[in-house]
């Protein structure tokens, strides 16, 4: 199998800087597998947008014919046309040639580091049978092989210099209402509104409760065994009294939550605005019951229909 180089050309200043490599852990080794996979799922891109240029080229079987009966009064310019022909045929046979066996090859290479993942998912590093000495060599083992696949170069820079990394962080920064420090889900409403999903039972989301603004509702299911989901309105005029956007945010609190996930297809949510949630005590963060705006059913099925980016 060709060598799969796992290249950074953008970064280079932490070369000049001392690195230290990464402790070897469970998690680590599968964000290295999945840092592999994104590459080998990128090249993978590249070369069936090469087959599809290819076999859109012009030079085509019925292409070279229709020229081959064009020139057949001119015995000259038809031999030479016909030498044309082989020699494009040619190349394009080489190409295509090429291109398969390139496609080949990241296939099997994407087939063993899926199988390398799971084989990662099923180690058992908590056995207390099991000595660091014994857990250590366990590690190093599967480095070894990540590394023989090609991809020892990973191991050799900072995690935040990864393809896999750099490609999230440019598509984060570039989601509309996404707030620093927020790697959260977000979906849009029918109108643009940015909704902001919390962590499931994450009161305590610091980061939504600073950007909340007067105007913003938070949707939580009434017997708070689910995320809390900020409806950002106040990022767009004219959405402040939305039936559809507050429909689509209950819709999404829904969704996540235990009910949700138990498959219950009706849920109810309740809904309020910053002022009425706890900014202190032991319940900050919290949706205020008693003081709630009002409530409305969400549908958990109909929040897979909302655009969202992750």
């Amino acid at each position: 199998m060709k060598n799969n180089k796992h290249t950074n050309n953008d970064n280079n200043e932490w070369k000049n800087q001392a690195f230290t490599p990464q402790v070897l852990s469970k998690p680590y080794l599968l964000n290295a597998v999945g840092e592999a996979l994104f590459c080998q799922n990128l090249a993978l891109e590249a070369v069936n947008k090469e087959i599809k240029r290819i076999a859109a080229c012009p030079d085509s079987d019925e292409t070279k014919n229709q020229a081959t009966e064009t020139n057949n009064n001119n015995n000259l310019l038809d031999e030479k046309q016909g030498e044309r022909s082989v020699d494009t045929s040619s190349r394009s046979s080489v190409q295509t040639n090429r291109v398969s066996i390139r496609k080949k090859e990241l296939n099997n290479s994407i087939a063993m580091l899926e199988k390398l993942k799971i084989e990662i998912q099923r180690t058992n590093l908590s056995s207390t049978t099991k000595s660091n000495s014994s857990k250590k060599d366990e590690l190093d083992s599967i480095k070894q092989k990540i590394s023989n696949l090609g991809f020892e170069s990973i191991f050799n820079q900072p995690m935040e210099l990864w393809k896999s990394r750099r490609n999230s962080t440019k598509k984060r920064k570039g989601d509309f209402g996404r707030p620093q420090g927020f790697d959260g889900i977000i979906y849009y409403s029918d109108l643009g509104v940015p909704i902001l999903v919390g962590k499931m039972g994450a009161s305590r989301d610091d980061t939504l409760r600073r950007i909340a603004q007067g105007t913003d509702l938070w949707f939580q299911v009434e017997d708070y065994n689910g995320s809390r989901v900020l409806l950002r309105q106040s990022l767009i005029r004219g959405t402040k009294n939305s039936k559809k956007c507050r429909q689509a945010a209950a819709n999404i609190a829904a969704k996540y939550s235990i009910q949700g996930e138990c498959g219950e297809k009706r849920i109810s949510v309740m809904y309020t605005d910053s002022r009425k949630v706890a900014k202190r005590g032991s319940k900050v963060g919290s949706m205020k019951k008693n003081k709630k705006l009002g409530r409305i059913f969400g549908y958990p099925e109909d929040a897979d229909s909302l655009n969202r980016t992750t």
